[in-house]
């Protein structure tokens, strides 16, 4: 009998030889934690799909890899992807596993369909992959780590060289090149410099050497899966493939592949009022062209460069064109200040100065300014539900913290120069951790 393997990205899943977990015997299910390691490794078609496209893609764990995630769980059963009226395919979570129905790191990613979904019955493909800042990248080192312990644990590879050999190998390469490079030519100059292309080109190799290893096992599977299409077409292929055996435009591989692409950057995705809709990341700053702190910089500017222009004009040079340099500073701030600065402080002084509304937290992240004394800020974007650009704002620590996305909140803000006065935490984000 042939068997037919279905391949999206590059990855099949042998539904001969692999049943759906329930009605796996519980000796040979995946618990949540550790996998156990198999006494022989596994032929490359009963590797998880998942698995499969980290290897193909030079164990690199990638959004690829969580979406061939997403379409195991679908054809097992636990969730559904669906086509969707707002044009991108939608997830529905069909029924909840138990602790040692699913691999590791299909739990977790099943956490973030049940976090991502809230208290509404779909969540869009693309807002599993897109970020949403802070609250994402903590996920998504954990489903990578979960990832790799599986390839590792199917004797896939092995583990790189440690971190602290990763940063420590190039730093005394690079010192010792350095020394016996100033000890030879007795230039300091050319230490540095034979230090710096040590340390340059020993960073490079100890980050390759760093990742994961394939096994011998591991390269097996990888040869085995090029040999037999584990290519990143989407094709369909079997022993003996029937006519028509390609996916159809409705079918999970087909959707998967149409919308599991992440939005372009600066957009989100919010679920504000029970619907899904994108919106763009707003600004954290009104422009400064209005603001009065703006115009007396342009005043004590121009006083300085005028005081000195005046002394030459008047002393050095005197007549008409004296006077015109003398007047030249006064003039070219005054322009600015009338002509730049004042329109924009009336179109600003008629927006009011307190506002309030009910939003949804739809981003959350941090950056840092100043070089060696760098402060940390904390921001977040909130969305109005009717907006297409969402509130952006700098925020206090403690807020930080307590807040997640997801959350509904009450702002109370300066419209006029947009400056946050005060967020309540209304409730928090449907499935978040406490």
């Amino acid at each position: 009998m042939s068997r037919t393997f279905a391949f999206v990205g590059g990855m099949g899943r042998d539904r001969e030889m692999e049943p759906s977990p329930q009605h796996q015997h519980p000796q040979h299910r995946q618990n949540p934690g550790q996998p156990p390691h198999p006494p022989h490794p596994p032929h490359p078609q009963q590797l998880p799909p998942a698995v499969v496209v980290y290897l193909l893609s030079e164990r690199k764990v990638s959004e690829a890899v969580f979406t061939r995630a997403l379409l195991a769980l679908a054809e097992d059963g636990w969730l559904r992807i669906e086509p969707a009226d707002l044009g991108v395919p939608v997830v529905r979570i069909t029924r909840l596993p138990g602790p040692d129905q699913l691999r590791q790191f299909e739990h977790i990613a099943l956490e973030r369909v049940v976090q991502r979904t809230g208290n509404l019955p779909t969540v869009p493909l693309s807002a599993l992959t897109s970020s949403e800042g802070d609250d994402y990248a903590p996920w998504w080192k954990r489903f990578s780590e979960s990832v790799e312990q599986e390839a590792r644990a199917a004797g896939m590879i092995s583990r790189g060289i440690r971190d602290i050999t990763a940063c420590s190998v190039p730093l005394g390469l690079s010192v010792g090149a350095g020394l016996a490079t100033t000890s030879a030519t007795g230039s300091a100059g050319s230490g540095w410099g034979a230090g710096i292309a040590m340390l340059i080109a020993c960073s490079i190799i100890v980050n390759r050497a760093s990742r994961p290893k394939l096994t011998d096992q591991g390269k097996a599977a990888v040869e085995w899966w090029q040999r037999h299409g584990g290519g990143f077409d989407g094709a369909v292929i079997a022993d003996q493939a029937p006519s028509g055996a390609l996916p159809s435009p409705n079918s999970p591989e087909s959707l998967a592949a149409q919308g599991s692409a992440p939005l372009p950057g600066g957009y989100v995705w919010s679920s504000y009022g029970g619907r899904w809709r994108t919106v763009k990341v707003g600004e954290l700053d009104v422009p400064s062209w209005g603001k009065p702190r703006v115009a007396v910089l342009l005043g004590i500017f121009g006083a300085f460069f005028t005081l000195p222009a005046a002394s030459v004009g008047h002393f050095a040079i005197g007549g008409s064109l004296g006077t015109l340099i003398s007047l030249a500073p006064l003039a070219l701030f005054g322009g600015l200040i009338l002509g730049k600065w004042l329109p924009a402080n009336r179109r600003r002084a008629s927006i009011p100065t307190h506002g309030a509304f009910t939003g949804q937290v739809v981003k959350r992240w941090t950056y840092e300014s100043g070089g060696e004394d760098s402060t940390t800020y904390y921001c977040c974007c909130i969305d109005d539900g009717a907006s297409p650009e969402g509130f952006s704002f700098r925020i206090e620590r403690s807020l930080y913290t307590h807040m997640r996305v997801g959350d509904i909140v009450f702002v109370e803000f300066n419209p006029r120069w947009h400056k946050v006065k005060q967020i309540h935490l209304s409730a928090p984000a449907p499935g978040s951790h406490p």
